[in-house]
Parts: C-alpha cells; sequence; structure tokens
C-alpha cells in the first residue's frame, strides 16, 4: 500500500505513515479472511508442510487477482472489447497474478516456519 501511495504522487510524510498503516491492518484482515479457513482445513487434515501452505497461499492469491482482472473471470459485465484485447487482457492477469502468487508463495511459507516452529523451553 506504502508502494502505492508514493506511485500515486503523496510525498508528505504523515500520508506515507496513514497509507502504510491502513494497508497493514487491511492487509491483514484479508490474510485473516481468505487463508485462515484454508489454513485450518489443511493442519485438520494433517498436511502440515511448508509447501502445502505455500501452494495454498500461491494459489488463493492467483485466484484472487486474476479473478478481480477479468471481471470475475467473465462472469460479471465488461465492456464491450474484441477478442485480441480479452487474450491480452487474460495473459496479462495471468502474467501480473503470478508474480503476486509468488510472493504470496513466500509469505506462506514464512508464516508456516513462524507457525510450526519447535519449541524451545
Amino acid at each position: 500500500m506504502l508502494a502505492l501511495v508514493l506511485v500515486g504522487g503523496q510525498h508528505d510524510p504523515l500520508n506515507l505513515l496513514m497509507g502504510w498503516l491502513i494497508g497493514s491492518v487491511f492487509s491483514g484482515i484479508a490474510i485473516t479472511a481468505v487463508g485462515g479457513p484454508v489454513w485450518l482445513a489443511l493442519h485438520v487434515a494433517g498436511l502440515r508442510r511448508a509447501w502445502h501452505a505455500a501452494l495454498v497461499g500461491a494459489l488463493t492469491a492467483m485466484l484472487i487477482f486474476v479473478g478481480a482482472q477479468t471481471y470475475g473471470f467473465g462472469m460479471f459485465e465488461m465492456p464491450a472489447i474484441d477478442g485480441r484485447t480479452l487474450l491480452f487482457r487474460w495473459l496479462s492477469a495471468l502474467a501480473t497474478s503470478a508474480l503476486l502468487a509468488a510472493i504470496a508463495a513466500g509469505i506462506a511459507a514464512l508464516m508456516w516456519r513462524i507457525a510450526y516452529r519447535r519449541r524451545t523451553d
């Protein structure tokens, strides 16, 4: 969120701080609301390895971001565009979402590492 505020032309430190804080809070809420139930289901099913967490993070992010960029996978009304433009919209959505999915996989693996670390008492 901070990067988006910076790209948007804001340079006031207070606005940057507020953008960072709001982005952090809403990111935390989104991760908990979307990833929490899936992670709980995997935990109960015994799928508790790092690659399970990374896969869930990547797939969840991929689905959310591709759906957001393609008008709900084409289920919602889209502006009138030709077939070639639609193809490039989908390719762009897949490419940008893959980048975000890779980041989400890394975050999920890090969260897994923290959640399943061994206790040292």
